[in-house]
């Protein structure tokens, strides 16, 4: 998996969150871009961690699976607390720590590398609560292979993304996949159920 950091702080400020998601998942060496800061007002850091739709389910596949079943009989938190959630939840709580870690005016994202494209389909993650992380974690992760499956249709037929992708997850769990895209320069969404 890819992180790519782009900030104003200096080197070093925080850096512990690096450390809390090299936990969980198998990271290349970041890519860390330190821009000076031109308006003391305006605060830049964002943080994307892209890896291919395999990569996510990886090792998730499984806890995701047993995770989403249970959310429907016992509620989000009381899934999350299973033996069968463990790598799921593992992988949240590094999340919830590295957030915890970041400036506060932080943009994180999750996300899947477009076709034919620098670029990403990215996720922002939001909230400091385990579970809700975990819940938004979990859908991802069942999407990615759909969301890649699609991308790849649509960057072959020239509707593919001018720049990134935006995920948007929604409360009953699906993901809409919204771009501009490149042939029409139209803004597009698709439903990820």
């Amino acid at each position: 998996m890819r992180l790519t950091i782009h900030r104003d702080t200096e080197p070093g400020a925080g850096e512990s969150y690096l450390v809390e998601l090299g936990k969980v998942f198998p990271l290349q060496d970041p890519q860390v871009t330190v821009t000076p800061r031109v308006n003391p007002e305006h605060r830049i850091f964002w943080a994307s961690l892209v890896g291919s739709a395999e990569e996510w389910q990886g090792e998730l596949r499984e806890s995701v699976e047993l995770y989403l079943t249970r959310c429907g009989d016992e509620g989000r938190e009381a899934a999350l607390m299973t033996d069968d959630s463990g790598k799921l939840r593992e992988a949240a709580e590094a999340l919830v720590a590295a957030l915890g870690a970041m400036p506060e005016f932080a943009n994180v994202a999750i996300g899947i590398p477009l076709p034919n494209n620098p670029h990403h389909a990215g996720m922002k993650l939001e909230g400091g609560m385990v579970d809700e992380v975990a819940w938004r974690l979990a859908n991802f992760v069942k999407r990615a292979g759909k969301a890649h499956a699609f991308l790849s249709r649509a960057a072959r037929d020239g509707r593919g993304p001018e720049g990134m992708g935006y995920l948007i997850p929604n409360e009953d769990g699906s993901l809409t996949l919204e771009w501009m895209e490149r042939k029409s320069m139209k803004q597009r969404e698709y439903l990820l159920v």
